[in-house]
Formats: C-alpha cells, structure tokens, sequence
C-alpha cells in the first residue's frame, strides 16, 4: 500500500519542494497552504508538482489556533477518501525527511496497524499549568493574528482572569492527553479519528476556543480507544530550544547532522531553506 503525506504549509516553497522531491510513485501528497500566503509564481512548482493529489488553502493557519487542527483533520479525511494508505504522515512545511523514503516505506510495510505519536496524560509538568490553561479560558487565535496583536490576545485572556471566567472542561474522556501536533497513523487509526471526529464532533467544535488544539485533540481520541495499544514512540527527531516540549523547535543547521542520525528518525524539523541548506544537501545524500 502506498503512504499519504499530509502537509500544512505557510513558507518557504522551496523547502516544501525538497521534500517533494525525496519522494517516489508510492507517495501521494495532500497539501493545505496557509490561506493568507500569496502562491504567486513562487509557489507554481509546488503547487502543480505531481505527487499532489489534493491541494488546498482553506484555512489562515494562525499560530496556536483551532484552524491548524481543523486544516490536519480536512487533509486526512480527505487522503482516505481519495484511497486507503498504510500510513497518514502529518507534517509541517519545515519538516523533511532525514532518511531514504524506501526505508520509511519498509518500516511502514512492517508495522502495519501500529501508529507513531506521542502521548501522555494531562497535567503534564512540561507545559504551563499542565497545559490546563490552554483550555480553561477562551482562546482567540483562531480569529485575531498573534504576530500582529498579541495584545490584544493576553488582554482578552487577563479581563477572563480578572473577571474570574472559567470554561468548564467537557468530561467525554474523563482524562485529557497531550502530545505532538505531528503523527503518523495506520489506517485503522485515521479512520477512527476521522469517524469520531464526523459522529461526535462536540469535543471537536468546543476546542474552537482553546489554545493549541492540534496537541491534545488526536492523542486523546487514540488513547482512549481500543487502538491505544498499537500505538509506538514518535517517528520525529525535534531539538527544542528550552526545556522539554516548552519553547520552540530550534532551526537545525549542519551540526546537528549527527544528533538526527543517531535518533534514527525518520522526520526531523524545523527546517529553513537558508539555515538548514548545507544540513539539507547532506541528508539529501544519505
């Protein structure tokens, strides 16, 4: 069975060019691009390259908004409408491969019915407040751009605060899991979470408001199936900037080469075309 990559891009189409061009006839490709990033002729080769099966900008892709969630969820029921896969890869457009794609190809044929992503229960000590905060006050990232009024976001959040509002957290799961916004699922589990998601979509609509949905949505829907026990460590090589899942990824450059290879992943990010170019020509060669 072939493998779908799921992409969500906002930058940098030569990077997401790159990784295009790692892979081979057994890949298909289902692309969201940020719907406030201008294709103009930058984006032209990416954007008509054969291994796009699905293309999409539907969604502005804040930063910590529901509308990253809600962009991963329209790519994935749409890869398995489209053809069943043995694996959904979700990744980010500074992602790449950091192995050959016939060996991720081999791993995949050998463990099919096992997924790869990370989880764990909430609180969880490495996040703010156990990650709680992101859920008990309304978040607006979905509506206001961080980048430009992020005032105008911890403002909204302070008045809640002061005024002592509090959202009651919905008690479908009784435990809460976090976990990386990034997965790669069998079939069955991306079923499941797309059947779960069009059945009962309350916990989906209700993270509307709520900060960094795409870190707790999937891994708390898997962990209480009967699935969560085909389910295997993250296949992702990330290197973070402060503590343990606090912070943000760092940009990896040539000398962390080595540090990605002996991980014996299969992902790694953050890339950038200009910082990462001689790490990326080095894995290119691998």
């Amino acid at each position: 069975m072939k493998q779908a990559f799921l992409i969500t891009a906002h930058k940098d189409p030569a990077l997401v060019l790159n990784l295009l061009e790692q892979l081979n006839d057994q890949c298909d490709v289902f692309l969201h691009l940020d719907k406030r990033t201008r294709k103009q002729n930058s984006w032209d080769e990416v954007w008509s390259h054969p291994r796009l099966v699905f293309r999409s900008q539907k969604y502005a892709s804040r930063w910590g908004s529901w509308n990253i969630l809600a962009s991963s969820l329209m790519l994935l029921d749409n890869a398995i409408k489209y053809q069943p896969y043995a694996h959904y890869h979700l990744i980010s457009g500074q992602d790449q491969l950091c192995r050959p794609i016939g060996e991720l190809i081999t791993m995949s044929d050998n463990n099919r019915g096992h997924s790869f992503l990370e989880f764990f229960p909430l609180p969880f000590e490495h996040w703010d407040n156990g990650g709680l905060s992101r859920l008990d006050v309304f978040h607006f990232n979905a509506y206001i751009d961080r980048s430009k009024y992020s005032n105008v976001l911890l403002n909204l959040i302070a008045v809640q605060k002061r005024l002592k509002l509090k959202r009651k957290i919905p008690g479908l799961f009784g435990e809460l899991f976090g976990g990386s916004a990034w997965w790669s699922l069998s079939k069955s589990a991306a079923e499941f979470v797309v059947n779960y998601t069009h059945a009962k979509p309350s916990f989906f609509k209700w993270l509307k408001f709520s900060m960094l949905p795409d870190e707790l949505y999937v891994s708390t829907i898997l962990a209480h199936s009967s699935l969560a026990k085909d389910i295997k460590p993250s296949i992702r090589f990330v290197k973070w900037l402060g503590k343990e899942g606090k912070g943000s990824p760092k940009i990896l450059e040539l000398d962390d080469l080595n540090e990605i290879k002996d991980s014996e992943a299969f992902f790694a990010r953050k890339f950038e075309s200009v910082l990462s170019k001689e790490l990326i020509e080095k894995i290119n060669g691998l």
